[in-house]
């Protein structure tokens, strides 16, 4: 059992011996675990490399996500079809 605090993007650095350190973008989602009070997190997707991020995938995830708002709460996307 556990209980869920929120959900967001995470940036994860990894360090490589040569050329510049690659960041990894994670969609998460934390949670108390009631056993142990611990915060921990589970992924829910991975989005590869920033540098190399596929935004279309991103738009379409945030028009899904904004489907499910009242018109009067959706925010105003930069990106329209």
């Amino acid at each position: 059992m556990c209980i869920m605090l929120n959900m967001y993007i995470r940036e994860v650095t990894s360090a490589r011996k040569h050329g510049p350190d690659a960041v990894y973008l994670q969609l998460v989602e934390g949670y108390r675990d009631r056993e142990t009070g611990k915060v921990k997190i589970q992924i829910l997707h991975s989005f590869g490399r920033k540098d190399k991020l596929d935004l279309e995938q991103i738009h379409r995830l945030a028009d899904q996500l904004c489907g499910y708002l009242n018109p009067e709460d959706q925010p105003d996307l930069l990106y329209r079809h």
